[in-house]
């Protein structure tokens, strides 16, 4: 079952701009952690730029927070996923293990709660995301059954309440984990975290210039990247076409959406793999 995520941004970053990380960026490192994907973070369009930039590498489709902007987000996730995890940007400490309980509960529309309030993320069918734009995503109106956590970082209110510095050391000190970053090469290397990015950005925005931007490639090297991935293939995995929904004149070949799904499904692999081995030699995976 394909797994994605929604993030609405809450004009939280300013509030950590001194940490290496943004309070989006660690929340989507949660997620990722969990093997949540494809993530979208919608955000005011004064700062699509400057979270563009902070989301270069992430892997991350960022989308102004309009109406447009989450009508596009909807067509992109729901004809990709088949159910959402549904988040505000303020509660960037919530614990893989609450993204874990909430995965394999078996429940369709689902939240934890803490402490009698209810927190974040929000779990839905894929289907129901129009209705909760409708309404409002960060509105709650979803009837969604509770589940009780003992975990403080799925509530915005431990903003207010000054837990912020308690659970970022708190994050801090679990926070070990093993990476892995996949490449497969040829004569050269030709597709990795990089290039498979890129194809998921064009296979979203419908244009190689537009994904480009969103990874802060120039338009130059993005297609310098797909020649050499075309080149040591032999296929075609880019394909120019006229028109698109953005005037955009790009889209994946089914050549490559097939290459892109089965590179996404050995980086998974992987990843659960050198979790498994590191649990084994260090000891322990801490909690993220």
């Amino acid at each position: 079952m394909k797994t994605g995520a929604i993030l609405v941004e809450t004009g939280t970053a300013a509030l950590d701009a001194s940490a290496p990380l943004s309070p989006a960026q660690r929340l989507v490192r949660t997620l990722q952690c969990v093997g949540v994907g494809p993530i979208v973070l919608l955000t005011p369009l004064a700062s699509l730029e400057e979270q563009e930039k902070r989301m270069a590498h992430w892997g991350v489709l960022c989308l102004p927070d309009h109406a447009q902007g989450r009508a596009d987000a909807v067509d992109f996730l729901v004809s990709r996923c088949d159910r959402l995890l549904l988040a505000p940007s303020d509660v960037p400490f919530v614990s893989t293990d609450t993204m874990g309980i909430l995965l394999n509960c078996g429940l369709p529309l689902v939240r934890p709660r803490c402490r009698e309030v209810d927190g974040w993320p929000l779990l839905l069918p894929a289907q129901r995301l129009a209705e909760a734009a409708e309404s409002g995503l960060l509105s709650g109106t979803l009837p969604a059954e509770t589940l009780n956590i003992d975990d403080a970082g799925s509530l915005r209110e431990s903003l207010a309440e000054g837990k912020w510095p308690l659970l970022r050391d708190l994050r801090r000190e679990e926070a070990i984990r093993p990476t892995v970053k996949l490449r497969l090469c040829g004569e050269r290397p030709f597709l990795g975290p990089g290039v498979a990015q890129l194809l998921s950005l064009i296979d979203a925005t419908e244009s190689v210039r537009m994904a480009s931007q969103q990874m802060g490639l120039s338009y130059s090297k993005a297609w310098k990247m797909i020649s050499v991935l075309e080149e040591e293939l032999g296929e075609a995995v880019v394909l120019r076409c006229q028109g698109g929904k953005h005037g955009g004149s790009a889209r994946i070949s089914p050549f490559g959406l097939d290459l892109l799904e089965k590179y996404r499904r050995l980086e998974e692999e992987c990843q659960a793999f050198a979790r498994s081995r590191f649990r084994a030699i260090f000891g322990g995976e801490r909690s993220v």
